[in-house]
């Protein structure tokens, strides 16, 4: 069982049973900074472009359904950036049950009610520590994911191949 409290608010528990594993190593002739196109990692018609940062954090994805307690984010978001008040969510069974916090908390409840599907509420799907001592707070969170001694944890559907148990 894996337990993350911070003194902003977080306490939430999760099991991880079965998703503590060693990665493949990759591909000797992958370039770690090779820019890509996000529709070739499945984003299908994204005009966006990615580039994987090799080694700056450590994940665990919890166990799907198991999450109980709140999670408070007070840095960055995906779609919001740098937040201006902390967001509390309560999570149940693995599921958002509120979502609190100033205006970006609504915003952030108007785009999963516009763009989410049945899995958009779900938390958390990730949970990493940032390794990264020259990552700063950037508002991007790309960068503040990789802040060292940092946690950062995500909604949505969880994207491990290797976690999927269906």
């Amino acid at each position: 069982m894996g337990r993350l409290r911070s003194q902003h608010g977080t306490d939430v528990t999760y099991s991880i049973e079965g998703r503590i594993f060693v990665p493949p190593k990759p591909d000797p002739s992958r370039n770690p900074l090779k820019v890509f196109r996000r529709s070739e990692e499945g984003r299908k018609n994204s005009p966006l472009y990615g580039l994987l940062f090799p080694g700056y954090e450590l994940n665990i994805p919890p166990v799907e359904g198991t999450a109980n307690g709140v999670i408070v984010v007070d840095t960055s978001m995906h779609q919001l950036g740098l937040l201006q008040h902390p967001i509390r969510f309560t999570v149940k069974e693995g599921y958002i049950t509120s979502i609190e916090g100033g205006y970006q908390a609504q915003m952030l409840e108007d785009y999963l009610y516009r763009f989410g599907d049945d899995n958009a509420r779900c938390m958390p799907v990730e949970a990493s520590i940032g390794l990264n001592p020259q990552a700063r707070v950037t508002g991007v969170l790309r960068e503040d994911k990789m802040i060292l001694g940092s946690m950062h944890v995500a909604l949505g559907r969880n994207a491990c191949p290797a976690c999927r148990m269906t």
